[in-house]
């Protein structure tokens, strides 16, 4: 008999998760309508509001926040819109990532309860029928960067005092600002058939220093319409931080096509040890440049200009292995001698040289992506080959921006695939 669960997100979207003879499995650990004395539990957030229920403090308090976190129920009895979790809480746990502002709802005291074991369930914008969650990693508004407006094939941010408006070919809807205000943008990524320039307002630097996900970045529009400074990336700061910050060993990084280093310096912070590999030396001087901004130039960062691939082939010969391994491989590139890179001919060499410099306890690992036409699941695939031996846990998805404002909407900005010991 087939049962659905549902969950309300903001105004309009709506959830519904049909559910086959038990085919998601059992009871979500959801406070049902009829309980009104279910102690509740309270959401131990991080700074980007990355909750874990494994993590969760029974509490005899009232219940927490509602700041976009919820929970779903194998039953329309089970609406949980982040309230107090009772005795129905799951004996599993999973991680849960905080989406969208939740309203407040009203709970039916008169409904029948629900039947059925406790479980686990994973909210996030996407849910497939057998419990695989795709996430959806969004950067909010901060001080010191804002994603003010999107559409019509271009984005509005507000880096610091400085507004910039350039290309962005996810952005396939209308505009929501008029464009007198994006006329006010200080500088304007332009591109014809002959050549692309930044067109920017008298007084406008050349660069300038943001504050992102407590690190410093220098900000310096370029002639590829880049910015150097990757906000959608601060959920994935994050997450390294905590993994490294939870480990009880000392942690060695390799972070491989590393470019001005927001992951580096994040790893760094939180105490590992970091190599940080790039092509590019004007990228390495620019991310050595934000490590002294970020106040971590005397962290044990070894900043490496080779290619790849060769360099992990170096390494598995002289047998030096990694904790955690974080890349971002371009669809197409060069490496300092030329050495040519092609996502679909390279991919695969790539990830079994990463393999070969993997610890025996591995923390985790990290794929990005920004190569148009290729999937988080290709991503994971390759992960699984890898950590097939020594489980963990997987997480795909995509990275978003969200607009500033009571309705802002999601900025499409790459897709990632992490693993996970613990």
């Amino acid at each position: 008999m087939a049962v659905e669960a549902a969950l309300t997100v903001g105004p309009a979207a709506r959830i519904v998760l049909p559910r086959e003879g038990g085919a998601l499995g059992p009871t979500l650990g959801c406070r049902p309508r009829h309980s009104r004395n279910a102690h509740p539990y309270r959401f131990r957030s991080s700074r980007r509001e990355v909750a874990r229920l494994g993590s969760m403090r029974h509490e005899e308090a009232g219940p927490p926040p509602l700041r976009g976190i919820a929970a779903l129920g194998d039953s329309p009895h089970l609406e949980h819109l982040g309230h107090g979790l009772g005795p129905h809480c799951p004996s599993r746990a999973t991680e849960v990532v905080p989406l969208l502002q939740l309203e407040r709802r009203t709970f039916d005291h008169s409904a029948p309860p629900p039947t059925g074991g406790a479980g686990t369930f994973l909210i996030s914008a996407l849910t497939s029928i057998y419990m695989k969650p795709f996430l959806v990693l969004e950067t909010l508004p901060s001080q010191d960067y804002e994603l003010l407006d999107s559409g019509d094939g271009e984005k509005l941010e507000r880096y610091g005092a400085v507004t910039l408006s350039r290309p962005d070919p996810q952005a396939l809807w209308p505009k929501r600002l008029p464009e007198s205000v994006w006329r006010k943008a200080d500088g304007r990524f332009t591109r014809s058939e002959k050549n692309a320039k930044w067109v920017k307002k008298a007084g406008v630097p050349d660069e300038w220093q943001i504050e992102l996900g407590g690190l410093r970045f220098w900000v310096r529009p370029t002639a590829f319409k880049h910015t150097g400074v990757f906000p959608e990336q601060s959920v994935n700061w994050e997450w390294l931080e905590e993994k490294i910050a939870r480990a009880s060993k000392p942690v060695r990084v390799l972070n491989l096509f590393g470019y001005t280093g927001g992951a580096t310096l994040a790893a760094a912070y939180a105490g590992a040890e970091v190599v940080h590999l790039d092509a590019s030396k004007v990228a390495i001087t620019w991310a050595k440049r934000n490590a002294e901004a970020s106040g971590l130039a005397d962290k044990p960062i070894r900043w490496i200009l080779d290619d790849a691939r060769a360099f992990l082939r170096r390494e598995a010969k002289r047998g030096n292995k990694y904790d955690g391994i974080i890349m971002d491989p371009p669809a197409f590139g060069h490496g300092p001698d030329g050495e040519l890179w092609k996502i679909e001919e390279h991919l695969l060499d790539l990830f079994s040289a990463c393999h070969a410099v993997l610890s025996e306890r591995p923390l985790f690992f990290l794929v990005n992506g920004y190569a148009s036409g290729y999937s988080a699941i290709a991503y994971e695939n390759n992960l699984r080959q890898i950590t097939k031996d020594i489980g963990g846990t997987i997480d795909i998805g995509e990275l978003a921006i969200r607009e500033s404002g009571s309705d802002g909407r999601l900025l499409p900005a790459g897709i990632f695939a992490r693993w996970r010991s613990l």
